[in-house]
């Protein structure tokens, strides 16, 4: 399921908007209850490889700031700059 995730970002005027299947969840997501599931889903193998995937194709089109805790070391550790 986490590999064909139908996830995109689109700027807007004063934001970027997550969209989902091309629905706005951009608030949902930001909820208590989702940010504690993420944390224990994305520690099953599948899921953390297919995200990882994701968040290097997303950072490869350049023109973003990303943040966690292995971001600098796994995910991305190539990046020309990172703050700890």
């Amino acid at each position: 399921m986490a590999q064909g995730l139908p996830i995109a970002f689109v700027a807007r005027a004063t934001d970027q908007a997550v969209l989902l299947g091309g629905e706005d969840v951009s608030q949902a997501i930001r909820v208590p209850e989702i940010s504690d599931g993420a944390s224990r889903v994305s520690a099953l193998p599948a899921v953390r490889a297919a995200l990882l995937d994701l968040q290097r194709r997303l950072a490869a089109q350049g023109g973003c700031v990303v943040e966690g805790r292995d971001i600098g070391t796994v995910v991305l550790p190539w990046a020309p700059v990172k703050f700890f």
